[in-house]
């Protein structure tokens, strides 16, 4: 062997290769990569998290995977910690078998801002009597706020909403904030719905934390290494309003992180 190409070979040995993952969405296999710095959730805290989420959506939605970063993983694990940074990847039952088009996905990403812009209202109502169910009372929706959709893809778009948490499991109402970024891709023709989430620090100012959060989340993202594209063929049905209610109640996945939170903001 070429004395010249063993470095190089012992640097190929060496290097840590990215961790892919394979979903299957409807019978189609869709690859993806794990983000550098995260893992995935596992164990008996992360079932109580999902089954808690799985209670807090409507019944059409399937989560498929959460990730969360090494660091908060160690602590949410251990109970000394909250859960402050993680994302879902879903899909909604109802579409796995279908196979969307480019104007089916055109059609949700319009929808979406238009549920936004036009309903917030009962948005909020719906969210919040989901949310008090799930939670037998013990978490409630203090507000939210809607900061606009944008294109990331051809075939990708995003939202970001700022929500206000309500945790009375210890008998006093605390409040947190947390900001979510639900992300739409089209891929293989199939629809996945990407949730991130980060607890927000309400002594600093929050939609400046929000911006720089959005920021990051679309580099998770991109980290994925799922191709948007516009392949499949199809009509999309009328389900956009029920999938950005959805967008919604993700969010409110972080409330039961945050009842292990360390300290806790006394809701005004």
């Amino acid at each position: 062997m070429s004395r010249r190409l063993l470095p190089l070979l012992c640097c190929l040995c060496l290097a840590v290769p990215a961790r892919a993952e394979t979903l299957n969405v409807g019978g189609t296999d869709i690859a993806y990569t794990v983000p550098e710095g995260y893992v995935i959730g596992d164990g008996p805290r992360y079932a109580e998290l999902i089954e808690f989420a799985s209670r807090a959506q409507p019944p059409d939605i399937r989560i498929l995977s959460i990730y969360t970063t090494e660091k908060d993983n160690a602590a949410f694990l251990a109970g000394t910690g909250a859960l402050d940074n993680f994302l879902i990847i879903s899909v909604n039952r109802q579409l796995e078998k279908q196979n969307l088009r480019p104007a089916d996905f055109a059609q949700l990403r319009d929808a979406v801002a238009t549920v936004q812009n036009q309903k917030k209202s009962e948005v909020q109502s719906e969210a919040e009597r989901l949310i008090d169910s799930a939670s037998n009372g013990n978490l409630g929706l203090g507000g939210l706020e809607f900061l606009g959709c944008s294109d990331d893809g051809p075939a990708r778009f995003s939202c970001l909403t700022v929500l206000t948490q309500i945790d009375r499991s210890e008998g006093k109402e605390y409040s947190s904030r947390q900001a979510a970024l639900s992300t739409w891709l089209l891929t293989q023709g199939k629809l996945l719905q990407i949730n991130q989430y980060e607890n927000l620090d309400q002594e600093m100012d929050l939609f400046e934390q929000a911006a720089a959060f959005q920021t990051r989340a679309r580099h998770v993202v991109d980290e994925l290494n799922i191709p948007s594209d516009t392949a499949g063929s199809g009509l999309f049905q009328d389900f956009p309003g029920r999938l950005v209610l959805v967008a919604v109640l993700g969010g409110l996945i972080g409330g039961l992180a945050a009842v292990i939170r360390k300290k806790k903001t006394p809701a005004a």
